[in-house]
């Protein structure tokens, strides 16, 4: 059940890619941070999380289906470059933001997507 903390959902723990402990912000302490790696499954959280963080080394899931499995859905960060075929008219209708480490898509209605600054 939501408490009211924003829950974000990785496909594979942080850890495997990334040194958390480097986080001297207190960023990850601000979400609930859970893993799901089959997006078919049941697991409540994907219908209330609204952040995707995806592109870690060892996920087997795919983006785009967790993402499709996430209703509430309102921003996929991708920990690698790459994320135009994130970029969906499905995206697009929901208006989601998708980032990566470098650049930010932001689906518009003027077209597919649009580069910002995020």
């Amino acid at each position: 059940m939501n408490d009211g903390t924003v829950v974000a959902v990785v496909p594979r723990p942080l850890a495997d890619d990334f040194d958390v402990r480097a986080d001297s912000q207190g960023v990850l302490g601000r979400l609930r941070l859970h893993v799901v790696e089959n997006p078919a499954s049941d697991d409540p959280e994907l219908r209330v999380a609204e952040i995707l963080i995806t592109g870690i080394s060892t996920q087997t899931a795919s983006p785009s289906d967790l993402a499709r499995a996430m209703p509430r859905l309102r921003w996929i960060h991708s920990m690698t470059a790459g994320v135009e075929e994130l970029v969906s008219d499905e995206l697009l209708g929901r208006q989601v933001l998708v980032t990566s480490g470098t650049v930010g898509w932001r689906a518009t209605r003027w077209g597919r997507s649009s580069r910002g600054n995020a």
